[in-house]
């Protein structure tokens, strides 16, 4: 009886050292595998937009700090923007930018960042910051 209680424990320390392992893997790849195909399918969808959709000069309004995120104790900066399109006002936000961008809008007078939007659906957007990149190097 004590043979088959020893054969049983050492079963449950070997199932318990392999599987927890396992699990956490699997769990660590689901997130991985999420991240990387979200990032594909935005970098899709921006390549979409340059290709096929409405080039449109909107108005620099602000450049905010988005505190919704963080990364490594920094927040990254937003360029909001707003253009009139066919008489309805809309307004535009940037994806998170790195550095501050706002002296670049300031001390060189852009007032202008050009939008791509999807001219069925203009709450799909993707405002150009590559071009106020150039002015800091990055």
């Amino acid at each position: 009886m004590s043979a088959s209680l020893g054969l049983l424990f050492l079963f449950f320390i070997f199932t318990r050292s392999v599987f927890i392992p396992l699990i956490i893997g699997v769990i660590f790849a689901i997130i991985g595998s999420v991240l990387i195909i979200s990032a594909i399918k935005k970098s899709k969808k921006i390549k979409n937009l340059k290709s096929t959709g409405r080039i449109i000069t909107a108005e620099i309004n602000d450049v905010i700090i988005n505190r919704n995120t963080t990364v490594n104790g920094r927040h990254p900066y937003q360029v909001i923007c707003s253009a009139n399109i066919d008489g309805v006002m809309y307004t535009f936000t940037s994806d998170d930018i790195w550095f501050d961008i706002s002296m670049v809008v300031t001390g060189l007078g852009i007032r202008q960042v050009q939008v791509y939007i999807n001219p069925m659906k203009p709450s799909e957007y993707h405002v150009d910051v590559e071009n106020l990149k150039q002015y800091i190097g990055k």
